[in-house]
């Protein structure tokens, strides 16, 4: 009894926390999108909402983020689990029209579309085949643009050259 009159006591701090940074990012979303959102993403409070959101992120895929938690999330507009993967799909739409408009050629690694930097993202593409964590889809999806420049960067990641 005596914890419970104490202001701000709870039985609970990690969902009291979970419920603080549910609305600081609710809030931050409304006024900012989820464009602005990245691991260093502070809110107007100070709150360190990007590391939050991939805490939760994390706590997710390891199957111990609290279903109700997951439900409170998702009802978030824009909300995603694996927002590279959204990512990846849109760059790839971008690059696939623009290969066929100008050709693969004239790709480079300053070449920006709408906005993204299409070239960077199709280099780093290349580094993470190398590390071996770009996904199979998205790896048969730039075979498929580029085969023989492809084919090189698989070559090379296997001979340890990349």
């Amino acid at each position: 009894r005596a914890l419970q009159a104490i202001p701000g006591w709870t039985w609970e701090p990690r969902r009291s926390r979970y419920d603080r940074n549910l609305r600081v990012l609710r809030q931050h979303v409304a006024r900012h999108g989820w464009a602005a959102m990245a691991q260093d993403t502070r809110a107007k409070t100070g709150e360190p909402i990007g590391r939050w959101v991939n805490h939760v992120r994390v706590r997710y895929r390891a199957g111990e983020l609290p279903d109700d938690l997951a439900a409170e999330l998702e009802r978030i507009p824009g909300w995603q689990w694996e927002p590279r993967d959204a990512r990846d799909a849109r760059n790839l739409v971008l690059l696939q029209r623009f290969v066929r408009r100008r050709g693969k050629d004239a790709l480079r690694k300053t070449t920006v579309v709408d906005g993204v930097q299409l070239g960077a993202w199709y280099m780093r593409c290349g580094e993470r085949l190398r590390r071996g964590t770009l996904p199979r889809e998205l790896n048969r999806a730039l075979a498929a643009i580029d085969p023989a420049r492809w084919r090189r960067k698989r070559a090379a990641r296997a001979a340890g050259q990349l």
